[in-house]
């Protein structure tokens, strides 16, 4: 990753060579690192679910609703806030201030006593939460080669893959020596509960992680001067008028990978309490089983990304939707592998390879920043981030859990995981394999302004 032949965001000449310096890398590990705590908080929540049920009484609505629309809907009013605020101020104070915000609500989940306040301390979470995408994503397509955003892209999502597994591995075992310890004795506050020591335990130390935001990159003035030269007619054009000529390729896209979010997060969401409920498991071995899917996810956001850029760099401009359109459609079957086959090794391999289909979408979401002009893309990034608010992260806890109450039963958690995803995985695949041609134009229109 160290050099690459073709164009920057200026649109400089084929045949110029640009460096991918160790400050870009440095800037990409530290909004990994970021990564990593938001996906950390998620999956926490994910693992302590059962016990919130037993302490607090939660039903499954309940605890989708805690990991969908409460949670979504501050997020996405945020990312419309931060979209613009973005375009206009420092990436790097935005970035802190999420980040030591959502960490410090995500600790005060440990304190709450009731679904109202549990609510509040999720509420704030998204809220703080959604400083991180508006702001990472424009930052990576502005200090990366174009054809390198979709790479890098996929390694900042192995930062949502890590959190996961440092949850589960490390988060799993953690409860059970809580629950083992029956009460836990900690200063100031004393003797609190295991969920609540998991919670404490895993938010603080984001707090100081956040002061990492002020080592990050940015964009090399060169190449901002170059981008307004070489972009000038395209630096005119207003959001309303981009969204006027490409409102198909934005609607098909944003709903399509929010749909894969919607798979994503329900698999999140309802991973551990299905092996929990299903085979009885203490939480260390749910940790390390659902830990293994994750890791096979962030191996494969990586992957997938080196995927769309190698297909890009031979001339096939809808790269990303290749990969990933075969993708949603694979996770149907290895879904219904997971979580209806009763036999623990042959659905872990499935759940594995769930993950490796429809967890590891991070290149994904490098679409958007490939097909917007530079000035436009924090706006743009916040309004599909909106929608991925609503529909994935809100809707994919919950639809889970209400098919739970509601159609299948509480025994009967993984028809309801399956019935989530394969409405969500079919509906990604229908959407890109209809907004194929709109991507294309909408990325030979950045061509020709370049």
């Amino acid at each position: 990753m160290s050099t690459t032949v073709g164009r920057n965001d200026a649109g400089g000449a084929p045949g110029v060579v640009e460096r991918v310096t160790l400050r870009a890398l440095i800037s990409l590990a530290i909004l990994t690192s970021f990564y990593l705590l938001f996906a950390l908080d998620k999956q926490i929540f994910a693992l302590v679910a059962n016990l919130l049920v037993d302490a607090l009484g939660f039903t499954d609505t309940e605890l989708g609703l805690l990991q969908g629309f409460v949670y979504s809907i501050p997020y996405s009013l945020g990312v419309l806030a931060v979209g613009w605020i973005v375009d206009r101020f420092s990436r790097r104070g935005v970035l802190f201030l999420g980040v030591f915000f959502w960490s410090l609500a995500a600790a005060s989940s440990g304190l709450a006593m009731s679904f109202a306040s549990m609510a509040m301390a999720r509420a704030c979470v998204g809220l703080g939460e959604a400083a991180l995408l508006p702001a990472a994503l424009p930052l990576i397509a502005a200090i990366f080669p174009r054809d390198k955003v979709s790479s890098a892209v996929g390694f900042f999502f192995v930062g949502s893959s890590l959190g996961g597994i440092f949850a589960n591995l490390v988060g799993g075992y953690a409860v059970d020596v809580f629950v083992g310890m029956g009460e836990v004795s900690v200063p100031v506050l004393g003797v609190i509960e295991p969920w609540q020591a998991a919670f404490i335990v895993t938010g603080l130390p984001g707090c100081a992680i956040a002061f990492l935001a002020w080592g990050l990159m940015k964009p090399p003035s060169q190449r901002v001067a170059a981008t307004e030269t070489a972009t000038d007619a395209s630096s005119q054009q207003s959001l309303g008028e981009y969204l006027r000529e490409h409102w198909f390729f934005m609607a098909t896209f944003a709903v399509a990978t929010s749909s894969l979010t919607l798979c994503s997060y329900t698999l999140i969401s309802w991973a551990a309490p299905y092996y929990g409920r299903t085979f009885d498991w203490s939480h260390s071995l749910i940790g390390a089983v659902v830990a293994m899917g994750m890791g096979i996810g962030a191996f494969g956001n990586p992957l997938w990304g080196m995927t769309a850029d190698w297909l890009r760099r031979r001339g096939h401009m809808d790269s990303v939707y290749r990969v990933f359109i075969p993708l949603a459609l694979l996770g149907i079957p290895l879904c219904a592998t997971a979580f209806l086959v009763k036999q623990p090794v042959i659905s872990v391999v499935a759940w594995i390879l769930t993950n490796l289909a429809v967890n590891a979408h991070g290149a994904n979401v490098s679409a958007l920043q490939l097909a917007a002009p530079a000035h436009l893309r924090g706006r743009l990034t916040a309004i599909k981030l909106v929608v991925s608010g609503v529909v994935g992260l809100g809707a994919g806890p919950v639809l889970a859990g209400v098919f739970a109450d509601h159609v299948f039963g509480r025994d009967q958690l993984g028809p309801s995981i399956l019935a989530a995803v394969t409405l969500a995985a079919l509906l990604c695949a229908g959407l890109m394999i209809v907004g194929r041609g709109a991507f294309i134009r909408a990325m030979r229109a950045q061509e020709a302004a370049a």
